[in-house]
């Protein structure tokens, strides 16, 4: 998720809601409305700069690209579910569980969730591996290796990728098995960030990289350079300042999270996507509950959509929505 694509430009309240893409029927076909589209399993969303939307599907394994105009097309993925393609067109190669997208520029990457890699679109279409081997750090014995520092990202070992974020020229991202954060810097060396790859929540109030993480998946850069990343196992929302210390940002309490709640008191299920706007205001979605929450800067959670109820979303205000859920 780049700082810059995907950082909204809301007001602190927002109250209105919409489809833009999906709800169609089969078969799919490429170059109609987004509306009357199937996206199965839309995982990610970032927006570039002349109003373009891009969807990672993580069960269609394709990316796609919904223009101002409302008109749906293929970015990347054939739908066959492997890796494939290094090299040429994007529209040509094979993705194996794209969950999640960061836009640096014209330059799109793509978290390869099930393959254990991330892909990287450049502005002329042709994509290629950007970090992972292809091997998974689990050993046999179901340990964690020893992250190795100042290697290549090509030649490192990722473990399932899951949330992307861009700032500085530098690529951050979650690993959700490997229960880590680790950046890859503009010069392709990959460096860890946060978590020991044991898969437990601790460490608030010293460095990030002693720290322990549940499940990290969603990745957010507010204005500051602070880094903050979802649990979804551990039920929170962590932060990461510039010092490299981490503390609880969101969740971790017994109350539920209604509005004019202080955030850490509140109790969070399942935190997913995390996406700043343009006054350092945090947006949770939260996956089982249905909600999509705003933290504000003085710490205090209110909900901006949803209702906590599954089922079929219609226009109409965001906060009397009801997302669906299969």
């Amino acid at each position: 998720m780049s700082t810059d694509a995907k950082r909204l430009s809301l007001s602190n309240e927002v109250k209105k809601i919409t489809t833009i893409v999906g709800g169609g029927k089969p078969p799919f076909s490429e170059g109609g409305r987004a509306k009357d589209a199937i996206i199965d399993g839309p995982s990610d969303v970032v927006v570039d700069a002349k109003g373009n939307q891009y969807i990672a599907a993580f069960l269609s394994n394709r990316v796609f690209k919904i223009d101002p105009q409302g008109m749906l097309t293929v970015v990347a993925g054939t739908g066959e579910r492997a890796t494939s393609g290094d090299g040429g067109p994007a529209t040509q190669a094979a993705l194996n569980g794209p969950s999640a997208l960061a836009l640096d520029g014209d330059v799109l990457y793509i978290a390869e969730q099930l393959a254990d890699r991330i892909r990287r679109i450049d502005e002329k279409g042709i994509i290629t591996t950007y970090a992972g081997s292809g091997r998974s750090l689990i050993t046999k014995a179901g340990r964690h290796e020893v992250v190795k520092e100042g290697m290549k990202a090509t030649d490192a070992d990722l473990e399932q990728p899951a949330g992307l974020a861009v700032s500085g020229g530098a690529l951050y991202f979650t690993e959700f098995a490997g229960n880590r954060v680790r950046r890859i810097n503009p010069d392709g060396v990959i460096s860890h960030i946060a978590g020991t790859g044991e898969r437990v929540s601790n460490g608030d109030g010293g460095k990030a990289t002693n720290a322990g993480l549940q499940g990290p998946t969603g990745i957010a850069i507010d204005s500051k350079g602070r880094i903050y990343v979802s649990e979804v196992f551990g039920h929170h929302v962590r932060r990461i300042d510039t010092k490299g210390m981490i503390s609880t940002f969101a969740g971790g309490g017994k109350a539920s999270p209604s509005d004019g709640k202080r955030a850490r008191s509140v109790e969070l299920r399942w935190p997913h996507g995390l996406v700043p706007d343009n006054h350092d205001n945090i947006y949770i979605a939260a996956f089982p509950s249905n909600k999509v929450f705003r933290v504000e800067k003085g710490g205090i959670i209110r909900t901006v959509a949803g209702t906590g109820e599954g089922g079929p979303a219609k226009a109409g205000n965001a906060t009397a929505i009801v997302p669906w859920r299969s």
